[in-house]
């Protein structure tokens, strides 16, 4: 599946789960949680899926925990681009955000994890 493609199925997906009221502002650690690795830091966590939600804090690359997925903001990094946004958590600053997909080592349909 091309990104394009892929890209298109996250927003599709992310709001199938908006309409079926499965969404949540604040996720939390949940039973599909999982770890991701980012190949890029420190990122800006956001409180929402966008740039323009704010700033919740920086995290750092390497391994973190992430709780789900949703479609948010297209971002744009050294060439590629996504539309997903993983609920992330920092542990260095005991806070949870969230960081695009294009910052995650991997596709950016996360498999295995819960959409949120």
């Amino acid at each position: 599946m091309g990104r394009r493609a892929a890209a298109l199925l996250a927003v599709v997906v992310g709001c199938l789960a908006l309409l079926a009221g499965t969404a949540s502002a604040d996720p939390g650690v949940g039973a599909q949680a999982q770890n991701i690795e980012l190949y890029a830091g420190p990122v800006n966590m956001r409180p929402g899926p966008s740039i323009d939600s704010g700033f919740s804090g920086v995290i750092e690359k390497g391994v973190h925990w992430a709780e789900c997925q949703t479609a948010g903001q297209r971002i744009f990094y050294l060439g590629n681009e996504s539309t997903v946004w993983v609920w992330v958590y920092n542990e260095k600053f005991n806070v949870w955000g969230y960081v695009s997909t294009v910052f995650v080592k991997g596709p950016m349909i996360i498999p295995g994890l819960r959409w949120c």
